[in-house]
């Protein structure tokens, strides 16, 4: 009995406590709700700041599910740390786990349940007082029971809305090598997005005609966008989309001569992400080209250069997530 009494009467434990979730974990509960869901399982709200008891929290999503960092540490004591795995599908799992670990860090005599400190230092117990009067016989209440623990909140997955900008190196797009922009806009949800692209191909150089007698030259640039769906798992990019636009060509024998053309094609993507700072990362990607329609220069009524029924691009984007 008097074990009891010392431990309700015992100061209540506080910590400081910091919490992070990288961004493809927003999912997870946000500080909050951790804040809450240690209250209720310690009986009292133990978070202060500036006290020497410090817990941090670090989530983070993995390729198999989430992961979470517990550290505790007071003072100059050595830091204690406790990693945690869950290869759900949700972040629930990982969330219980973290609201035990962190109300035990913060107190750990918390493992049988919430308690209240009592205002006053233990005293001696007073004489027992003489038993009331029975009263008379009634139906015996209900015990009460704790109220149950509401689950963690779970996030809603938010709208993503990216955008791209950068450059591109294409071979066998238009005759010889092309460079030129692209422009992406990217909707969507965790890992699966709408993406609609926009780029021009100009040529570097004209190509000579490769005919017999080896007079004149062809050159092209392709206007070109389309729309498609990409999936992103991890630090990874793999859209497929299909393009329309028009090739514009020009060759040059005695006259210089103009013809534009309707383009039309399907485009396979993957690229690699690279964080930079908060809500800005890089991307490298490649690409590869299979055109519906195939355009034929000529010079001369001799075809000069045919599209290939397979094309590709290399680039560099920037890309920014609002």
């Amino acid at each position: 009995m008097s074990g009891t009494l010392a431990y309700a009467d015992a100061p209540l434990a506080e910590a400081e406590l910091s919490y992070t979730v990288s961004p493809d974990a927003e999912s997870c509960p946000d500080e909050t709700a951790l804040r809450q869901e240690v209250s209720l399982r310690l009986g009292y709200d133990p978070f202060r700041a500036g006290v020497p008891h410090h817990v941090g929290v670090a989530i983070t999503k993995t390729s198999r599910g989430f992961a979470a960092r517990v550290t505790s540490a007071t003072g100059d004591a050595p830091v204690a740390t406790r990693a945690l795995e869950s290869e759900a599908g949700s972040c629930d799992e990982l969330a219980r786990s973290v609201v035990l670990t962190v109300s035990l860090a913060v107190d750990p005599r918390s493992f049988g349940g919430p308690r209240v400190a009592s205002p006053h230092p233990p005293s001696a117990p007073a004489p027992p007082a003489p038993p009331p009067p029975s009263p008379p016989p009634t139906e015996p209440a209900p015990a009460e029971a704790r109220p149950p623990v509401p689950p963690l909140r779970e996030a809603r997955p938010r709208w993503n809305v990216d955008f791209m900008a950068g450059a591109r190196v294409g071979f066998g797009v238009v005759p010889g090598v092309s460079v030129g922009p692209l422009l992406d806009v990217l909707v969507g949800r965790q890992v699966f997005a709408l993406v609609v692209e926009a780029g021009v191909d100009l040529p570097t150089g004209s190509v000579p005609n490769a005919t017999p007698g080896g007079a004149g030259s062809v050159q092209a640039s392709l206007l070109r966008g389309g729309v498609g769906v990409c999936a992103s798992p991890s630090a990874f990019l793999l859209c497929g989309r299909v393009d329309g636009g028009a090739m514009e060509g020009t060759g040059s024998l005695q006259n210089v001569t103009e013809r534009t053309t309707f383009y039309g094609g399907f485009a396979a993507v993957a690229g690699a992400g690279l964080p930079i700072t908060h809500g800005i990362s890089g991307l490298v990607r490649a690409e590869l080209l299979v055109p519906f329609t195939r355009t034929a220069l000529d010079l001369d009524k001799v075809a000069a250069w045919t599209s290939p029924s397979v094309a590709a691009t290399v680039g560099l984007a920037v890309g920014y997530r609002y």
